[in-house]
């Protein structure tokens, strides 16, 4: 599968070979029919490596995605494979706050 990828920090994203991917459990695996890049992977892109002491590149670009399910990991009970999805974009929610608790990650009180 081919992947637009940040290989290293300040540096040109490229297409890139990738391992096809599979759904864990509770996880759907999603078909891409596309994928939008934003000001936040420009931001990322333009980010010193001193800046990813956790998680550094390589990592795949292009959060804002829509497509349809393609796998359906263990666990799983409101998705089937062929369900029309459009995956929530936001990087940087608590998880916890009353927001995103209710599902509302892209209002999080503390992101």
């Amino acid at each position: 599968m081919i992947a637009y990828r940040l290989l290293n920090a300040q540096t040109q994203p490229e297409f890139q070979e990738v391992p096809e991917p599979h759904a864990a459990p509770g996880q759907v695996l999603v078909k891409v029919g596309g994928s939008g890049l934003c000001h936040t992977d420009f931001t990322v892109i333009s980010r010193d490596l001193s800046y990813w002491k956790d998680d550094p590149p390589p990592f795949t670009l292009g959060h804002e995605i829509a497509g349809w399910v393609e796998e359906v990991g263990a666990g799983v009970k409101n998705f089937k494979r062929g369900d029309a999805v459009a995956v929530n974009p936001s990087w940087a929610s608590c998880g916890r706050c009353h927001m995103c608790r209710s599902g509302e990650e892209n209002h999080c009180l503390y992101q």
